[in-house]
């Protein structure tokens, strides 16, 4: 009888143990898992394309002033030929619009990266109350949904930004490709060899 009331009171207090666990299920931990990696992605890719917009813009912003050096101290000879003059001139403003487009994608990623940033450290906080087993499995559920949410948006947002990228820096190669070709000297031709 005995041992009866002391198997009773061990199994009271494993019911109860179970009961205030704040722990999470494997379930959830396994949705923690995958956000994890998501996110993980998510930032190498932003990493990837701040680096990529970066160079774009750096280029795109040295080949104006270079173009703008060249126009200006070009031959009076070269600033008379009007055909060459306006298409140099729709070059020079083709250039100018993606330079501001670039810096207006730049504006928009440090603000991303600023709200990134603070996402990814409250992210920790939370994740270190949760190994901690300070957060419910329910709570953690309803705190996924949110992170799952702001993952999805972030990459809407980066997928937005990719689409518009990838134009503009195709405008922009083409644009300084067919200028340099302009104000490239021509080859001289080599004479045929006299055969004595």
């Amino acid at each position: 009888m005995k041992s009866k009331l002391i198997l009773s009171g061990l199994v009271a207090v494993a019911l109860s143990f179970t009961a205030c666990n704040k722990g999470v299920t494997e379930e959830t931990n396994a949705s923690i898992a995958t956000f994890e990696a998501g996110w993980t992605e998510t930032g190498n890719m932003a990493a990837n394309w701040s680096n990529d917009l970066t160079t774009t813009y750096t280029k795109c912003k040295e080949h104006i002033t270079n173009q703008t050096n060249m126009m200006t101290t070009m031959p009076d000879k070269m600033k008379k030929d009007q055909t060459m003059m306006t298409k140099l001139t729709e070059l020079d403003n083709a250039d100018k619009a993606n330079l501001t487009a670039l810096e207006g994608m730049t504006n928009e990623w440090n603000t991303f990266k600023t709200n990134w940033d603070q996402m990814s450290a409250d992210y920790n906080t939370w994740k270190e109350k949760v190994t901690k087993g300070e957060v419910t499995n329910e709570e953690a559920v309803a705190s996924m949904t949110e992170w799952n949410t702001k993952l999805e948006n972030a990459k809407t947002q980066l997928n937005t930004w990719n689409t518009a990228f990838t134009s503009t820096k195709e405008s922009t190669e083409n644009t300084m490709a067919e200028c340099d070709k302009m104000m490239s000297p021509p080859t001289p031709s080599t004479p045929p060899n006299k055969t004595k």
